[in-house]
């Protein structure tokens, strides 16, 4: 539910970062939502190879707090000139792209994997219903939090959850 919600918010603030904080056009917008899914991709075909040979979890601790940081340096990009920050933050984008497949595949791989047999459907319907409700709340929590909270700020707050 955690990642799910990150994930979130995560694409209500970078659309609004990019069109009301930063001034960027629909189209350079866009490119700051895919250098993230990007690195996604790239951090959940690793953690793939990774999980073939054990099963992986020990790397979704440290993927997590590497999330952290890299959302938490996304918020500071406002700090740079202008040609730089947007650099700076499609670096720091996909870099918590990776981050975040490298924590999501071994916990998906552990849901699949670990449980009893009679059990393991009931685990993967709730880790769904937990994914789905993190995606809910972080639509709800955007709401109030865009009214009072510059994006970039955002971005360090998810940082530090």
């Amino acid at each position: 539910a955690y990642f799910w919600f990150i994930a979130g918010l995560q694409i209500l603030f970078i659309n609004k970062m990019g069109k009301v904080q930063f001034g960027l056009s629909d189209a350079t917008t866009s490119y700051l939502a895919l250098a993230e899914m990007l690195g996604v991709v790239i951090g959940s075909l690793a953690a793939g190879k990774i999980i073939a040979k054990d099963n992986g979890l020990w790397i979704a601790p440290g993927a997590t707090a590497t999330l952290a940081v890299f959302l938490c340096l996304s918020g500071i990009a406002p700090a740079f000139p202008s040609p730089v920050k947007i650099i700076f933050l499609l670096s720091m984008l996909a870099c918590a792209g990776v981050a975040g497949g490298l924590m999501m595949v071994p916990l998906g791989s552990f849901f699949q994997t670990r449980p009893a047999p009679e059990k393991r459907g009931r685990v993967i319907a709730a880790s769904g219903f937990a994914a789905s409700t993190g995606l809910l709340v972080a639509g709800i929590i955007y709401i109030p939090l865009q009214k009072y909270m510059q994006s970039s700020t955002i971005f360090i707050l998810m940082g530090v959850l």
